[in-house]
């Protein structure tokens, strides 16, 4: 299966997300492909698909914006960014994301949907009401 980050494209480049205002070690640690904290076995490819994903996820839904985004776009391994929740055995897998009532705005568009799948195709849940997100959201 290839995770390859060109579905990045449509939308977000990785210039843009590179050039982003950020947590300068977070731009570092995508270019060195690193993460940091938390411990177990996912692999560097997942690891960066992962902080791209929640970055283009981010950047959709306006995510200066939201009420908490504590952690978000940090150099902090993503399973500790506010509303991500990872398996509990490994704390590494991405298996849901909760984000309620956080002030999040924008549309599902079939490039959102890609990114999620590619960060985790058995995602467990999505929990994100309360927001003001349009559109319909199908997942594969």
């Amino acid at each position: 299966h290839n995770v390859g980050m060109l579905w990045l494209a449509t939308k977000v480049t990785r210039a843009e997300i590179l050039s982003l205002e950020i947590d300068t070690n977070f731009t570092h640690d995508l270019s060195q492909h690193q993460d940091k904290g938390g411990s177990g076995g996912e692999d560097q490819q997942q690891s960066l698909t992962n902080r791209y994903g929640l970055a283009y996820f981010y950047l959709a839904f306006f995510g200066r914006y939201w009420k908490d985004d504590t952690n978000w776009l940090s150099s902090l391994h993503v399973c500790k960014w506010h509303g991500i929740v990872c398996d509990d055995q490994e704390k590494r897998k991405i298996i849901g994301i909760s984000l309620p009532n956080n002030y999040l705005q924008g549309d599902w568009g079939t490039d959102v949907v890609e990114v999620l799948e590619k960060m985790n195709p058995e995602m467990k849940y999505l929990d994100l009401q309360n927001n003001d997100i349009h559109g319909e959201l199908t997942l594969g």
